[in-house]
């Protein structure tokens, strides 16, 4: 076994005693909530918005360098390495982490009240949080993803384009209107929210170059499975299952499968971070589109069908349209971190000639 690495990030002190959920929650009845900015919250969260007692759980994946294939990984070096991470995080965050890693891929003697370190083939390692909720679940991933970047920093853990960040948020979707509701908006809000994750995350990525006429086929774009021609003929709850009856149908971009037994919707779209500014942004971004898709007055009528999901839409304007409007400075202090996140994403296109032709999307944006 190798040695314990030390963090030298912030002990985790919960503002209450922790509500420990062993299964997702959804309070119809919830409010949209602001994280105040005041100096006693973290920086990373404040002006963010979510809502109240709805809970979410986020899935950080995470690899190491050269890592090619988990078969060539011995069952003991894997818990060696995933020993580091489970043991810096429950050097900040104590008993609320397993007191063990498990090989063995979404093991069935998971506890959702612990931080997990579990075995992911794709990447090797996914740390998985327990159920979370409100402004003390926000700080929670705040102290972990100091606890990741630090260790990251100090071994050959990384993050790249293999790896992925998925959230999943407690809901019910009240109705088959609702459901539909909340597809519509996912489908008109991806070409925006692609301007907010790594190009590898929309399209096929050799670690080289990009292939902006290939989607990456882990995250396909919802009208995979929800082209407007079938979504027009769905009556109720089975012409949806119906339509998501198959085990590869959760490789897309918002995932609904887990509504039938987690109660949740998984979004699969983000890339690999632990950068709590960028997960928890994401994760309120989605918490308001959800809260829109619930608005009953909201017709959206017929949507596009897109089989690539191409980042041309401009997320400040989707978000004006469509999203709750709430105090002045903290609507204009979550916007600010969308057009930050934004540029950073242009940033990397700017590295690759293939994606050269989306820029020209970016003229028609809110700057």
């Amino acid at each position: 076994m190798g040695m314990p690495i030390t963090t030298t990030a912030k002990e985790y002190k919960p503002l209450k005693e922790v509500i420990r959920l062993n299964k997702h929650q959804f309070d119809p009845t919830g409010l949209p909530t602001l994280i105040p900015n005041v100096p006693s919250i973290p920086e990373e969260i404040q002006g963010l918005w979510y809502r109240k007692n709805q809970t979410f759980g986020i899935e950080f994946e995470i690899t190491t360098r050269g890592f090619i294939d988990i078969e060539d990984i011995s069952e003991d070096k894997w818990h060696d390495k995933a020993e580091t991470l489970r043991k810096a995080l429950n050097e900040s965050l104590g008993d609320r982490v397993a007191d063990k890693s498990f090989f063995e891929y979404h093991n069935e003697k998971r506890d959702f009240r612990h931080w997990n370190v579990e075995k992911d083939s794709s990447c090797g390692w996914e740390i998985i949080t327990p159920i979370l909720q409100n402004q003390q679940g926000f700080e929670e991933v705040v102290a972990a993803c100091n606890v990741i970047q630090d260790i990251v920093n100090k071994t050959d853990f990384t993050v790249n384009f293999k790896t992925g960040t998925h959230i999943h948020i407690g809901w019910l979707g009240s109705s088959v209107e609702e459901i539909i509701r909340a597809i519509k908006l996912a489908k008109i809000f991806e070409p925006a929210l692609g301007t907010l994750v790594s190009p590898s995350r929309l399209i096929e990525f050799n670690g080289r170059t990009y292939d902006i006429n290939s989607p990456n086929e882990y995250c396909q774009p919802i009208s995979y499975l929800f082209p407007e021609t079938k979504l027009s003929e769905v009556n109720n709850m089975n012409d949806i299952w119906n339509l998501t009856k198959d085990h590869e149908d959760r490789y897309v971009s918002f995932n609904i499968k887990p509504l039938d037994n987690l109660h949740t919707v998984e979004v699969r779209l983000h890339n690999g971070t632990y950068e709590s500014r960028k997960i928890l942004t994401w994760l309120s971004l989605w918490m308001q589109i959800l809260w829109a898709a619930s608005q009953k007055e909201l017709v959206l009528g017929k949507t596009i069908d897109r089989m690539l999901i191409t980042p041309d839409r401009d997320i400040i304007e989707l978000v004006d349209k469509y999203l709750p409007t709430l105090r002045k400075d903290h609507e204009l202090l979550f916007v600010s971190y969308l057009k930050a996140r934004r540029q950073q994403i242009i940033e990397i296109w700017e590295q690759h000639e293939e994606l050269k032709p989306w820029f020209e999307y970016t003229k028609k944006w809110t700057l």
